[in-house]
């Protein structure tokens, strides 16, 4: 028996899945479209590169308008790539800022005032430095502090019932770690007020 190809016409590699080879499958995987093509002409201008690959406008933000979310690449963070232009590989709100706002100067980021990582609109990015922009997500409550945080072991309600039971007997602090598996010196920061200082930001709506 021969050796099935794809079932695209003119497509002679081999057959993958669905009767379609590696390069089809996965284009249907990602776009729901075979023959989906998200690789602009070359010499594409940064406009056309962006308009060509796309976006989804989806309201995340009400006061803010509509988001428009990269329809091509993300990152694991969630923020849209391109491939190279000019020998260099861009973020793709970083390249909407420079196309439809202007330049970056040094050390500055494009931010997003919605805070939503794969949007693109220009009406949603402002100029920031690293410091500025995780000022302002923390002014807005949306960063991974308290339980959201990446290495958290304990909930808010955790940490308030230790500041509530606390009190100040000697070993205490000793058996407080052991009772909620964490480190004597997390709970001497607890009780002492220099950690967990805040309720822990609500997620960012989806």
């Amino acid at each position: 028996m021969a050796n099935r190809t794809c079932s695209i016409d003119g497509c002679t590699r081999p057959h993958s899945c669905r009767g379609w080879c590696h390069l089809h499958y996965s284009r249907w995987r990602r776009y729901g479209d075979p023959l989906a093509l998200r690789r602009a002409p070359a010499g594409a201008s940064a406009d056309e590169r962006l308009r060509f690959i796309g976006w989804t406008e989806v309201l995340r933000r009400p006061e803010l308008g509509p988001c428009w979310e990269w329809r091509g690449a993300r990152n694991p963070k969630g923020y849209g790539k391109l491939g190279a232009i000019e020998g260099k590989s861009h973020d793709a709100h970083r390249l909407a800022y420079l196309t439809w706002i202007g330049s970056l100067e040094l050390g500055q980021n494009a931010c997003h005032r919605c805070d939503n990582p794969p949007c693109i609109n220009p009406a949603h990015l402002f100029a920031g430095t690293t410091a500025q922009n995780m000022a302002d997500m923390a002014s807005k409550r949306r960063s991974r502090n308290g339980e959201r945080h990446v290495d958290a072991k304990l909930s808010d309600a955790d940490v308030a019932a230790i500041r509530a039971s606390y009190t100040g007997r000697h070993g205490e602090k000793s058996q407080i770690a052991r009772d909620y598996g964490v480190s004597l010196a997390l709970v001497s920061l607890i009780v002492r007020g220099l950690h967990r200082t805040r309720p822990t930001n609500p997620p960012i709506a989806s």
